[in-house]
Formats: C-alpha cells, sequence, structure tokens
C-alpha cells in the first residue's frame, strides 16, 4: 500500500486509539466500528454499507438529536457492550441511555460513570461489581486494552516461523505435483513423492462404468461361435449346461413376447360339474329347546306348602288353649287393618 502512496503507520495499541490520537476536528474517520462514536476527537464518521455507497453521521447532529452531551455519550459507550467490555446483564443500549439522559448534574466522563452504577436500576443488577475501568482506559485516557496482549512471546514467534516454512513446501510440493500432472508422468498412487497422500481405502468411482463381457459376445459378434441345436434355437427353453455355466443369451435369442405378459384370452362358455349327491350339503331340522326340569319345581312346592300346613296347624293348636278374650284378641292380631276395624266397630 505504500507503494501506491498510502501512508501506513504501525501501532502499538488498538487501531481505533490511533486513529483517535491523531484526528482533528476536520478529519473524516471511515469506519464501520460503532465504537469510533466514543472518542471525543470524532467529529465527522463516513459508514460504508456498500459499493461507493456510505452513510455521513455528523456527531453534533447525532448528539442533539439524542439530547446528550458528548460525555454523556462517552459514557453511555463506556457502560453499554463494546469492543472491550460487556455490559450489565439486562441493562442493554436503549435501558442505559435512559439511564445516562437523567444524569445532569455530572459533566465529565468519570463522574457520570459513577453516577450511573449508584443508580438503583443498576445498583439491583450490578452482582459482578464492575466498574468499567478498562473502557475508561481505552475510550477516555486513549491507553491501551489491559485484556490483551501485543507483544508474541519468543516461543510464539518460533512457531510462526516454523509455520510459515511449512507452507512453503507444501505450495512447493502442489506445483510439482501439477507439472507431473500436466507432463503425464504422474501416477495414482505416487511412491516417490516425500509426503505423497497414501488412500487407506481404493477409489470406487470407476466401478459403475464397469462392464462384464460374455463368452459367447468375446468377439464382439452378435452371432455364437458355435452352431445351436433345435433345441436350442427355442428360446423358451432352458438346457442343463446352460443353468450351470449361465451363458448370456445372445440378442437374437432373447424372446420378444413373453407368455406372462400376453393379455388374457376367454376360451369360451364352460358347463361345470355339480359334485355328486354324496358330498352336498345336507340341511338338518332346527332342534328344539330342551325343557325345564320339572320334577324339582313340584318338589319344592310340595316342601313349602308343607310347611305352610305344619305351622297353621301349630298356631290353630295355641288358639285352642287360650280363653275366649285371647282367641279373640289372637284373631284380631291376625286379621289386616280394615279387617280390625269393623271388629271393633261390631
Amino acid at each position: 500500500m505504500r507503494s501506491r502512496g498510502w501512508t501506513v503507520k504501525l501501532c502499538k495499541t488498538e487501531v481505533d486509539v490511533a486513529i483517535a490520537q491523531d484526528a482533528q476536528p476536520s478529519d473524516i474517520i471511515i469506519s464501520t466500528d460503532n465504537d469510533m462514536f466514543a472518542y471525543i476527537s470524532i467529529v465527522t464518521i463516513w459508514r460504508p454499507v456498500s459499493k461507493l455507497v456510505s452513510l455521513v453521521y455528523k456527531v453534533p447532529d447525532v448528539l442533539l438529536t439524542l439530547g446528550i452531551t458528548r460525555n454523556q455519550m462517552t459514557a453511555l459507550a463506556v457502560v453499554s457492550r463494546n469492543d472491550y467490555q460487556r455490559n450489565i446483564h439486562s441493562l442493554g443500549l436503549a435501558a442505559n441511555y435512559g439511564v445516562i439522559k437523567k444524569i445532569t448534574r455530572s459533566t465529565e466522563t468519570r463522574q457520570i460513570v459513577s453516577a450511573y452504577l449508584l443508580d438503583k436500576v443498576v445498583v439491583t443488577k450490578n452482582t459482578n461489581h464492575g466498574n468499567f475501568e478498562n473502557s475508561i482506559r481505552v475510550f477516555v485516557l486513549f491507553g491501551a486494552d489491559s485484556n490483551r496482549a501485543y507483544h508474541l512471546p519468543a516461543v510464539i514467534a518460533d512457531c510462526v516461523g516454523t509455520l510459515k516454512a511449512r507452507h512453503k513446501e507444501f505450495c512447493q510440493e502442489q506445483d510439482l505435483r501439477k507439472v507431473k500432472q500436466e507432463s503425464g508422468t504422474s501416477s495414482r498412487w505416487p511412491s516417490d513423492a516425500k509426503d505423497g497422500i497414501v488412500r487407506l481405502k481404493a477409489s470406487r468411482i470407476f466401478n459403475r462404468y464397469r462392464t462384464v463381457k460374455s463368452p459367447a459376445l468375446s468377439s464382439g459378434s452378435s452371432q455364437p461361435k458355435h452352431s445351436l441345436s433345435p433345441q436350442d434355437a427355442d428360446p423358451s427353453t432352458t438346457l442343463p449346461h446352460q443353468e450351470i455355466s449361465h451363458p448370456a443369451l445372445n440378442r437374437t435369442r432373447i424372446p420378444r413376447l413373453r407368455l406372462h405378459f400376453l393379455f388374457k384370452v376367454r376360451q369360451g362358455k364352460m358347463n361345470h360339474k355339480f359334485s355328486p349327491k354324496a358330498k352336498q350339503p345336507k340341511w338338518k331340522p332346527r332342534k328344539k329347546p330342551a325343557e325345564p326340569v320339572r320334577g324339582f319345581l313340584e318338589m319344592m312346592k310340595s316342601i313349602i306348602e308343607a310347611e305352610a300346613a305344619k305351622r297353621r296347624k301349630e298356631r290353630d293348636d295355641q288358639v285352642e288353649t287360650l280363653s275366649e278374650n285371647d282367641r279373640l284378641a289372637a284373631r284380631r292380631s291376625a286379621l289386616s287393618s280394615d279387617q280390625r276395624e269393623v271388629m271393633n266397630y261390631l
């Protein structure tokens, strides 16, 4: 890029910090990073969105639209999620904007952040007790991020050099392999290569196009070598030696029409013979339902009647031994209520 007229600067910290340190009020910053709004020295930002199209942001106009000051904008970038530190859980950009906009007594960025941490909404959700010192070091003091290391150790530098040398060797081997393929001297299994790739399983790509030639058609002609017998000429028959060796049929011997593919043909009306008389089904008369056992019922009835007569006789014997008044009372007790009223009336 320097050969094309660009001025390239190597930075020890983040590029954003170096740009903010060198930025003047009349400079235009071209970037798609939202953290550029946090630096107080940046005034105009161009954000590319597509080919030859950029969105122009004037920071004073943005502040006028939001209704906050420049330090409040920096404090909003500090407490919100950025490239250096995370925000407090459940407090996003919109919630932080509402809290910081209410802070009007403090003017400096550090004081605004301190007042933000003392807000009742923030105190209940700041369980980790974060103070955003890392973001303040970058956005306010233009310092380096303490969470990142900008100088590689000697061991990592040696590993990087080894990887670069190995990558160069691979590129040379790839160029040599391409030259061999173009000249036609390379084989499928390159054994002469130093780091040749060996397949554990042979490729089966060509198997799907592989064909098997019949012994009868090995000469390339459509006629068999030996003369066919009348029995061999019949395409619907199979000889014993054909079943053993399974030779492929010649194209001229393949039957054009097979019997099981033909349409069904009716052979006319057929008179079916009836079965003999001995094999015909015989209708049997319906069986009468079985009559209930009457002897048991008659026996139970006679037993009940005998028991009732016995009890009646015992009651009559008791009534005869009683006096006239007791006999009348016993008879009344045996009568129904209606009959009892009639007896009282009499």
